[in-house]
């Protein structure tokens, strides 16, 4: 069939579309069903659009077909219209407007009574958004997803989108809102009765706070995490270790931890950042302990507590 063809075809379906709303002006007022009638004929136009890569004009008839399903109360079909300019936009490299037709859909999705699928929609803006280095914006998004299903109550979905946010976090830099993240996704893992995972959390958030070298603030928040978890694990007792260890500048016991097997289960973008605290500890504390006892040593003194 020649793009000629298609093109007619199009522009019967558009007019097709039109002549039913117009006969709904003759009732009167336009019913749900008229909307209904017509924003299918819009898509059917749009889908010819997209095929030939008339992106312009799909994507202005996607939202037609759109506009139409809202006025039918049909917000699921809305989505999947949003759904539809969002590939378009992804296959012209438009990322900006390709996460705004992706909330829109998510949007429809919540209005439709769909929050599983709302949240998704989120969550797939926040992949888009991180993709183009933008981190802070992808966790606002990632955020709202845990909003949702956390206001529905579908902790089941909460472990990926709480890992994202986690790496979003950390990859920002932003360690403090790393640890509130990992403190939020607790409470979900203690909801789904996970307590393993809330222990490896007690031991990212050691290890956040170590990188912000605040080993004091560390501490705090192990005790925090014992108070409203119970954490009593292995995790448990190697955070407790690692700050240990970390505050006395011993190194033999800090290798000692950092040897452990629960460290190899952490996540990936808080394994990588341990090694910065590592390399801290190494060029840093141990030094200035070292330092500390050969100038006692000069002076003919013996340092207590080393």
């Amino acid at each position: 069939m020649s793009e000629a063809t298609r093109l007619e075809e199009a522009s019967k379906h558009i007019k097709s579309a039109q002549k039913k709303l117009k006969r709904g002006l003759t009732k009167w007022s336009i019913g749900a069903n008229d909307y209904d009638v017509a924003a299918l004929e819009y898509e059917s136009a749009a889908k010819i659009y997209q095929y030939l890569k008339k992106h312009k004009t799909a994507i202005e008839t996607w939202e037609t077909a759109a506009a139409h399903h809202e006025k039918a109360d049909n917000y699921y079909c809305q989505g999947r219209c949003f759904e539809s300019i969002a590939i378009i936009h992804k296959d012209q490299k438009n990322q900006t407007e390709q996460i705004n037709a992706i909330l829109s859909a998510g949007k429809a999705y919540l209005e439709d009574g769909k929050p599983d699928k709302g949240a998704d929609a989120y969550i797939r803006a926040a992949k888009v958004s991180r993709d183009i280095d933008s981190p802070v914006k992808a966790a606002e998004y990632v955020t709202q997803a845990l909003t949702i299903l956390d206001d529905e109550e579908l902790y089941h979905l909460t472990p990926e989108p709480a890992r994202l946010l986690i790496s979003l976090r950390v990859k920002s830099g932003d360690y403090q809102k790393a640890v509130e993240a990992i403190k939020r996704s607790a409470g979900f893992f203690k909801q789904l009765k996970q307590s393993h995972n809330i222990d490896k959390g007690a031991v990212e958030i050691v290890i956040l706070r170590l990188a912000a070298k605040d080993p004091v603030l560390a501490e705090r928040d192990l005790h925090s995490m014992s108070e409203t978890f119970g954490i009593d694990g292995e995790e448990a007792i190697t955070a407790q270790d690692l700050v240990r260890a970390y505050q006395e500048a011993d190194e033999e016991q800090f290798n000692s931890v950092l040897g452990r097997q629960v460290l190899t289960f952490l996540h990936p973008d808080i394994a990588r950042l341990s090694k910065k605290v590592v390399s801290y500890f190494r060029k840093n504390l141990v030094g200035e302990r070292a330092g500390y006892k050969i100038g006692y040593a000069f002076r003919g003194k013996t340092p207590q507590n080393f």
